[in-house]
């Protein structure tokens, strides 16, 4: 059965942003599909549980872009 973390806790780690908060979920989930060493030990879920799991135990973070990269300058 798949842990169901609570949304609005998991949006804090992201500047409460449910959007930004999908797309960082996605993209450890993508590193993790393409052979990356998960920072939990939940080796029976999809990556995409992972990749959660990860996020709720504060093993990874995601960082803001720099204001320059968002415009490319």
């Amino acid at each position: 059965m798949m842990n169901k973390p609570a949304v609005v806790k998991l949006m804090g780690k992201t500047e409460n942003n449910r959007y930004e908060l999908v797309c960082d979920i996605a993209k450890r989930a993508r590193q993790l599909n393409e052979g990356a060493d998960a920072f939990v030990d939940d080796t029976d879920s999809k990556p995409i549980a992972t990749a959660i799991k990860e996020l709720e135990e504060d093993k990874i973070y995601f960082a803001e872009p720099e204001k320059d990269e968002l415009f490319g300058n």
